[in-house]
């Protein structure tokens, strides 16, 4: 109804997955990342989860249009299925020929692993994905695990990328599947959108639509934050009851007045829950974890529940929880008497992260080039190398010691990116809106919040955390670097065994980095190992400097 009114060429704001209406945030893009990373990650389960409506399957279709030629792959889409269902559907989807009188699991086992065996020899790579997989029962997802064991000297043939919803975690921690739980190589949990993410994301879709004006003013995107918790899915409800609501009324920009009602109408919210300014005036607290919940549940039947998860190995570790009790807080306002942001030109500041990642790259002497060679973490594991992402401070960059993209935010130009290329006590070298800097940290300090993603090298067929009764080139790898640090003479052949010795003196390097000393080789353990690495760019290095300030 409202299109014409609006000058749009079609509807904006349909739910159907349009990819021309396509928005990857940089979380979908991390989550991208992730998926890409355990397609080459030789073996083993990748978890990919999130709420409902939060862009799991617009991931996934990412995924499927960038699937590498020599990869063959199975689609489960209904995985409400049993053992000997859910295997004869991987292998009608492998084109795998069985004989279907038969009806035994062992004779479906027997032919999937003769094609894997197959496309092996041919250099080609196996990939179950199932979607919705929170479905799975325990007994179905043991028998997955089971199809991982199928395996050659030196690889597993098949990779499994497991997408649900975040009950799929819980389902995981059960005592009888700690066995699948191990051989997860890499997880990622999607969260919604955030503030600035949600007015791009509106923005984009009214711009395919033909629009070139501001409907949705920034009052309206916070409460739309409020309402919706961030959920893609939920924001095109209301925006489009919201669109509707201001052609009846003759208006030509929606306000929160028109979000509300859209609220009460789509979520089946009460009024006194929709009304925030009503409720503030009355000075009481807005039930955003109720409003979550009700509104899920009048659109899929769900309730929400906050769930605290694993960090994924070579990329950004995500924390769970409720919806906040109160608005979004946006991130804190830097003084900006400091001059840094007057220096820089807002047309030239980086916007993707791709420039920043391309500096952190040429450290490591390897040119990059989003157009040409992908995502950044796709791209450097092609190069032996792994993103770490996580959240830290000034302590941890320094300790870690390696060249980073930092997240930067300024309440005058949102969210852009630097290179962090070299840091002392008091000085961070950065290349920022193209121009390479060194700049007092605690000039620096109040545009970061804590976010930053470096390249580390990684042990060969490296695959996730060492510990005890790990074998192979990986464990070889460690035992170097933990001679090293012990000042002895390199071995040039290593054992490849991760015994009690090896566990002892990984505690007792852990205990001087503050890290727990579990004995366990995680991500961060081998990040600090692997500033041993020759050829390691670090940032006390003297030529990691920038232009003086």
């Amino acid at each position: 109804m409202y299109n014409a009114y609006f000058g749009f060429s079609e509807s904006p704001f349909s739910i159907a997955p349009d990819p021309r209406y396509l928005y990857m945030s940089e979380r979908h893009r991390e989550a991208l990342a992730h998926l890409l990373y355990g397609v080459g990650g030789g073996g083993g389960f990748v978890l990919l989860t999130g709420e409902v409506g939060t862009g799991k399957t617009t991931v996934c279709r990412c995924l499927l249009e960038q699937m590498p030629a020599q990869v063959d792959l199975a689609l489960i889409l209904n995985p409400k299925l049993s053992p000997t269902e859910l295997v004869a559907a991987i292998c009608d989807e492998l084109h795998v020929a069985y004989d279907k009188d038969s009806g035994s699991l062992k004779t479906l086992v027997d032919a999937l692993n003769q094609r894997l065996l197959a496309a092996h020899a041919e250099a080609r790579s196996t990939v179950v994905i199932i979607d919705e997989a929170q479905q799975l029962s325990v007994e179905t997802l043991e028998q997955l695990r089971l199809l991982t064991n199928l395996e050659t000297n030196t690889k597993k043939l098949l990779q499994v990328i497991l997408i649900g919803q975040p009950e799929l975690q819980s389902i995981l921690t059960r005592q009888e599947l700690r066995q699948l739980a191990q051989r997860v190589i890499a997880r990622y949990h999607l969260l919604p959108l955030s503030v600035p993410e949600i007015a791009h994301y509106i923005g984009h879709r009214l711009a395919v639509a033909g629009s070139r004006q501001s409907l949705f003013p920034n009052r309206v995107i916070k409460r739309l934050h409020q309402l919706t918790g961030g959920v893609p899915r939920l924001i095109n409800t209301l925006c489009d009851r919201s669109l509707l609501g201001a052609y009846a009324r003759g208006k030509r920009v929606v306000d929160v007045s028109l979000i509300n009602e859209a609220a009460r109408e789509v979520l089946g919210l009460s009024r006194r829950l929709a009304d925030e300014d009503a409720a503030s005036a009355r000075g009481k607290p807005v039930a955003l974890a109720l409003r979550w919940s009700l509104g899920l549940a009048a659109l899929a039947g769900l309730a929400i529940a906050g769930h605290q998860f694993w960090p994924a190995p070579g990329l950004v570790a995500q924390t769970v929880s409720p919806p906040a009790a109160s608005p979004a807080a946006e991130p804190a306002k830097p003084a900006l008497a400091t001059g840094l942001e007057a220096r820089l030109d807002p047309a030239k500041l980086d916007r993707s992260g791709y420039g920043a990642y391309g500096q952190v790259f040429a450290r490591w002497g390897r040119p990059y080039d989003a157009r040409s060679q992908g995502l950044p973490c796709a791209y450097a594991i092609s190069q032996g190398l792994r993103c770490h992402s996580r959240s830290g401070d000034w302590v941890a960059l320094r300790q870690l010691n390696l060249p980073a993209v930092l997240k930067l935010y300024s309440p005058s130009q949102g969210f852009f990116y630097a290179a962090l290329l070299g840091m002392s006590d008091s000085e961070a070298s950065v290349e920022l809106a193209g121009q390479k800097m060194t700049v007092p940290v605690h000039e620096l300090a109040p545009y970061w919040q804590g976010d930053f993603t470096l390249l580390w090298q990684a042990p060969p067929a490296f695959s996730g955390s060492l510990n005890k009764g790990s074998r192979g080139p990986a464990v070889s790898w460690l035992r170097a670097r933990l001679d090293s640090q012990a000042g002895r003479a390199e071995n040039p052949a290593p054992p490849d065994v991760y015994d009690e010795a090896v566990a002892g003196e990984l505690r007792q390097f852990q205990a001087t980095q503050g890290l727990r000393a579990d004995g366990i080789a995680g991500e961060q353990t081998l990040v600090l190992l692997s500033q041993q690495v020759n050829g390691t760019p670090r940032l006390d290095e003297p030529s990691a400097g920038g232009e003086p300030h």
